[in-house]
């Protein structure tokens, strides 16, 4: 009797470990790994997708609504850091994918796409912002006015329910265009 099951491709995105050396981990994972090749011996496979969620500890804030907002990027030293990082994974064409929760983070993380799009094209570069429970709709214009992917993952729900920014949210049942995944040479992007 034969047995046909699904197929299962798992893909990562690299997530510095260390604070202020994130850009060495970068460089690192670059030289020793192959972004988009299968390392699995199965047609969909074990796949590098590129680097993400925290690109760099100081670009992170996280959605406990109970808790004050984080300075994530507040200072210049930390904006540079994220711009680095950013720049480095643009120009190989690494996929770059961001954790951030407020609109106020979204606004500086899109500034420094913009800065480093101005240096080297984003047209064809795969770039997520993860959460975004509190993102303003001048962002979601910003966001699909430059053609990027906005994974709104509404765990806002359970961490802050008491929040009125995220009842805002919830409340506007808005809900970001997203771009159709990039067809991968031999398949599609789910």
């Amino acid at each position: 009797m034969e047995t046909r099951g699904l197929g299962a491709r798992v893909s990562y995105y690299l997530f510095t470990q260390t604070p202020e050396k994130e850009l060495d981990a970068f460089r690192y994972w670059a030289r020793n790994f192959d972004q988009g090749k299968n390392m699995a011996d199965t047609a969909n496979g074990y796949v590098l997708e590129g680097g993400g969620e925290f690109l760099t500890w100081n670009a992170g804030d996280f959605g406990n609504f109970t808790a004050p907002h984080p300075e994530a990027l507040e200072k210049p030293h930390m904006r540079q850091e994220l711009y680095e990082v950013t720049r480095f994974l643009a120009e190989r064409d690494w996929p770059i994918r961001i954790h951030t929760t407020y609109d106020q983070t979204v606004s500086k993380i899109l500034d420094i796409w913009k800065k480093v799009d101005a240096e080297h094209s984003f047209d064809d570069l795969r770039c997520i912002i993860d959460h975004v429970e509190t993102i303003s709709d001048q962002n979601i214009e910003r966001v699909t006015r430059h053609d990027q992917d906005m994974h709104d993952k509404v765990c806002a729900y359970h961490a802050g329910d008491a929040s009125p920014e995220v009842r805002h949210y919830l409340a506007s049942n808005r809900t970001p265009r997203r771009r159709p995944a990039k067809p991968e040479a031999g398949g599609t992007k789910p």
